[in-house]
């Protein structure tokens, strides 16, 4: 309970709650070295490093976070619920929760247009309890890997847990975009065309450090589960397929 609460305490003062809900993205770290079309290759990044180390005799417990848990991290939830389900893979727990759920009065409530959104195109909602939650000392623990939306979500969780317990979780860690710069270029342009066709504007170097959100108008939920789901099909489906078969 000490990190959860902690966790509160660090995001109670208005200018943080502030810098938190601000409408405005700015870039945490580098863009895609090149245009996509002459992306490097591929590298061994940190999600697949993780995937590796956790034992292949239980389900790796994969965990989303966001600021309330409204928009961002649900949507990539339910995205890996279903992907997962139409793959076939068993050996994957996932779960989700928001940095600020009861900072912003958010503890419970239901995002509508995101489950409208989701239905819409035919992602189910059924496996997942809808409604914000703040997190648990135990869930952020337990996870094997922690995906954060952004990376300042990845600074605020490594120090809150390190002051509260003197434990050091960044290993574990991963911002969500972070995924992008493990693929291909060919696999970097199929996404880029996927969401070109389905209509959804988004500059693929500025989600790796910082997914677009709808609370801040910056992106549609629908635009939003359309990029969580061909990002996941490419970087993240696959190497969770692939950690089954090799189980």
């Amino acid at each position: 309970a000490e990190i959860a609460s902690n966790l509160a305490g660090a995001i109670s003062s208005p200018s943080v709650l502030k810098n938190m809900i601000s409408a405005s993205i700015s870039p945490r770290g580098p863009p895609l070295s090149e245009p996509l079309a002459k992306a490097s290759a591929p590298i061994a990044g940190r999600f697949s490093s993780l995937l590796n180390m956790i034992p292949s005799d239980r389900p790796a417990r994969i965990c989303f976070v966001c600021t309330a848990n409204y928009n961002r991290s649900p949507a990539m939830e339910m995205m890996a619920r279903q992907l997962s389900e139409e793959a076939g893979i068993t050996n994957a727990e996932f779960s989700s929760f928001g940095v600020a759920v009861r900072q912003l009065n958010r503890d419970g409530m239901v995002n509508n247009d995101l489950v409208n959104a989701a239905m819409l195109l035919g992602v189910s909602t059924r496996n997942r309890r809808m409604g914000s939650k703040a997190p648990t000392s135990e869930q952020i623990m337990e996870s094997d890997i922690l995906m954060v939306a952004e990376q300042r979500h990845n600074d605020m969780l490594v120090e809150t847990v390190r002051k509260s317990t003197g434990a050091d979780i960044s290993g574990k860690v991963v911002v969500f975009g972070e995924l992008l710069t493990e693929m291909s270029p060919a696999e970097l342009q199929a996404i880029d065309r996927v969401l070109k066709e389905e209509d959804v504007s988004v500059d693929l170097r500025r989600v790796v450090t910082s997914m677009p959100d709808p609370q801040g108008r910056e992106i549609s939920n629908r635009d939003l589960l359309l990029l969580v789901r061909e990002i996941m099909r490419h970087g993240f489906i696959e190497k969770l397929a692939a950690r089954e078969e090799g189980a």
